[in-house]
């Protein structure tokens, strides 16, 4: 009998930290992005750790998801298609507007990646499936929304 206590309060004390493992660890942040009255639910990173990784790795989004990189401040970020698995759009946003998009970054052929910078400062960038930036008729000077 002793045993078996032991053994419910091990099971207890293991889902309580794999519930808080989880919760600190893997809990998600999203942000609502308003393009044109269209809503993108927006993963939104913001530490260095997160930035660097983005999308690397994943398998796709979701239609209508994507991912917003929160910078600390304004500046030309370059990004890149790292270890990606599909294509994307990336769209730069500063001051509530489209600033600069590339559209369809392929997935890279070598271990050289190329790079995607922008015409001008941005302190988000928006990155979502390829081919919803045409889909959507966005432009540069488009009014962005973000629910931040």
């Amino acid at each position: 009998m002793k045993n078996k206590w032991h053994l419910i309060i091990f099971l207890l004390i293991t889902a309580i930290i794999l519930f808080v493992f989880n919760f600190v660890l893997f809990d998600k942040q999203f942000t609502k992005v308003t393009i044109n009255q269209q809503v993108i639910k927006a993963e939104t990173v913001t530490t260095s750790s997160e930035i660097i990784r983005g999308l690397s790795g994943r398998q796709s989004l979701a239609d209508n998801s994507g991912m917003l990189f929160v910078f600390p401040k304004v500046d030309t970020y370059d990004f890149w298609m790292k270890d990606m698995k599909f294509s994307i759009d990336i769209i730069w946003i500063n001051d509530g507007r489209i600033i600069d998009i590339w559209q369809n970054a392929p997935i890279p052929q070598n271990s050289q990646p190329a790079r995607y910078h922008p015409r001008d400062k941005a302190g988000y960038v928006l990155e979502v499936g390829a081919g919803t930036v045409e889909k959507n008729g966005w432009k540069i000077g488009d009014f962005v929304k973000l629910g931040l």
